[in-house]
């Protein structure tokens, strides 16, 4: 091959080495740009997507406070029914004793007295 050749082989082949790197730049470019439009249709995505977290948070938060206050009221009120509980049954062997005991005392207080009864009822008068 001569230089002449050579020089017309470098020169088509560079020449085809061009094209091919235009061909690229422009569907990089095109690439390029169908990414930032991506980007910009899904940025009101992403901003409703993290208002509605934001929301959720908001609702979870009010929840949690929600939650420690109930916890808080059943705590007290269960100490205050064991603190009820313990009181009354303190009183109540103090007030049982007091009004059963008689009660049983003067139950076999009657029932001695009617067996008295009975007794004198079996006893004919003296004519």
């Amino acid at each position: 091959m001569s230089e002449d050749e050579t020089k017309i082989l470098d020169t088509k082949l560079l020449q085809q080495i061009l094209v091919k790197l235009e061909t690229m730049d422009a569907r990089l470019q095109f690439v390029e740009e169908k990414i930032r439009q991506r980007g910009f249709d899904t940025k009101p995505i992403w901003e409703q997507a993290l208002a509605e977290i934001m929301e959720v948070n908001q609702r979870v938060a009010m929840i949690d406070r929600k939650l420690n206050v109930f916890s808080s009221d059943m705590l007290t009120l269960r100490a205050e029914q064991l603190e009820i509980q313990e009181r009354l049954r303190k009183l109540e062997p103090h007030k049982m004793r007091p009004v059963f005991k008689p009660l049983v005392n003067q139950t076999n207080h009657l029932a001695s007295l009617n067996t008295e009864l009975s007794m004198c009822q079996s006893i004919s008068p003296i004519d």
